[in-house]
């Protein structure tokens, strides 16, 4: 530990412990404490530090995945991750503290410049899980029919989630998954959007509760 004696005549500034040196013009040499830091954080800090927590339990299983189809000009932060992220904090919860809850609906996985998924229906049947969409397929390049179908399912009681693609394409209409048992009856979020043949192209992901 430091130790600072003798001072008279000698100008000091800086820091020893909690206690600061100063020297100035009009008061001349003086010491002053640190102020003390509060250990009490409010409820919003409480309910940010809360939703952070959720968020990245929800999103960082899936973070491989973000990072590969969430386009570059669709970022809003340095990465693609920070990108799903941010949006996530900002759009996808609800409540105050300790009864913070995701809003499922507003989530997004992908971000692009393809025509995103339109009409999306759910069907299911045990572990089968069947997704229909509207035909929207067309010349441009933004909508090809070979457009490969990702299918994101999350089971909110369990916090599992999966991703399945490369067994649909756009012009199909509709993918069928078959999910693992562990699943069971569980309430079950759905995701789907498009990429193009070379990934490098996607389309916002689109919601749908099964």
């Amino acid at each position: 530990m430091a130790r600072v004696t003798n001072l008279m005549n000698i100008a000091v500034s800086g820091k020893v412990g909690n206690v600061v040196f100063c020297n100035g013009p009009v008061r001349g040499s003086y010491t002053r404490t640190l102020p003390k830091k509060s250990e009490v954080r409010s409820e919003k800090q409480l309910n940010t530090q809360n939703k952070v927590a959720i968020a990245n339990r929800f999103l960082n299983p899936l973070r491989p995945l973000i990072e590969e189809v969430w386009q570059k000009d669709r970022y809003t932060r340095k990465t693609a991750f920070g990108s799903a992220f941010s949006h996530m904090m900002k759009h996808a919860f609800r409540g105050g503290y300790m009864e913070e809850e995701i809003i499922y609906s507003e989530v997004l996985f992908s971000r692009g410049l393809l025509i995103k998924p339109e009409g999306l229906t759910v069907s299911r049947e045990g572990t089968r899980v069947e997704v229909a969409w509207e035909e929207n397929a067309r010349s441009g390049v933004d909508a090809l029919p070979e457009d490969k179908a990702v299918l994101v399912i999350y089971n909110e009681m369990k916090e599992m989630s999966i991703s399945i693609n490369g067994t649909a394409v756009r012009g199909d209409g509709r993918m069928i998954a078959e999910l693992p048992p562990v699943y069971g009856p569980d309430k079950l979020h759905a995701y789907l959007f498009f990429v193009n043949r070379n990934r490098k192209w996607s389309s916002d992901s689109v919601y749908v509760a099964c």
